[in-house]
């Protein structure tokens, strides 16, 4: 039962790409994890109703987006749930950035599948 309400919670982004699945792993595994392999510029995290969300933003030739690249939310419940989706160009390239994530941080749902926009 509490599980189908914090299901219910998550907003899904209608207007992207994204990939979601539950973990048992504790939220601040995947967090330190996920912030640790995001080599690719900057990592925020922010504390959230529902648990954590991380803001990742890629280096260009001028420093470090302003705007987040794509960001992952770790969702609180019996089992963590995880949403990743991206802004901008990064908006299609989820699935990639999922099994970046996955092969070192979340194996166990690492073939996930990428639910897109309706066009």
């Amino acid at each position: 039962m509490i599980t189908m309400l914090i299901a219910a919670a998550i907003v899904f982004p209608a207007d992207r790409s994204y990939a979601t699945a539950s973990t048992s792993l504790q939220r601040k595994e995947i967090v330190e994890c996920s912030l640790a392999i995001g080599d690719m510029g900057q990592a925020t995290a922010v504390d959230t109703e529902y648990g954590q969300r991380l803001d990742f933003r890629y280096k260009n030739l001028g420093g470090t987006m302003k705007e987040p690249s794509f960001s992952l939310e770790v969702h609180d419940g019996e089992q963590r749930t995880l949403l990743l989706y991206g802004f901008g160009p990064m908006r299609g390239a989820v699935k990639n950035i999922w099994k970046h994530f996955a092969k070192k941080c979340f194996p166990e749902v690492a073939d996930v599948t990428v639910v897109r926009p309706a066009k």
